[in-house]
């Protein structure tokens, strides 16, 4: 994974979170930011910025999968309770994933852990 990110590869993963966190209030904004993240990954591959637009792409979809199945279950009169908790939930993990992906952008770290390339070749150069 190169540490070396170029300034457009890198404004391409901030332009997208701040899409996703403007979609908190106007959800299109997060149509963007998925469209931005599947535009410029290709051009992030091999670098830490790759890990963030996976990261925001998965946020995407889990947010969307489990936004339609509680918007389902919205309709059981039973349950809405429970799905109205839930959806509260979601907004939370939501806000947990932009949070902690740009705090992790923004100090130009990889997400799921990944080491930087630079970091693995200093450790292994030094047993």
């Amino acid at each position: 994974m190169s540490s070396t990110v170029n300034q457009d590869t890198k404004n391409g993963a901030l332009y997208a979170y701040i899409c996703y966190a403007v979609g908190l209030f106007l959800p299109i904004a997060t149509i963007v930011g998925i469209i931005i993240n599947f535009i410029k990954r290709d051009a992030a591959a091999g670098t830490w910025v790759e890990s963030h637009h996976r990261w925001m792409m998965r946020t995407f979809f889990f947010s969307l999968l489990w936004g339609l199945v509680l918007f389902i279950l919205f309709f059981v009169p039973v349950i809405q309770v429970l799905a109205f908790i839930a959806a509260i939930g979601l907004a939370i993990w939501y806000i947990y994933r932009i949070v902690r992906g740009f705090l992790a952008f923004n100090s130009e770290k990889a997400m799921y852990g990944a080491a930087p390339a630079a970091a693995v070749a200093t450790s292994q150069a030094n047993p």
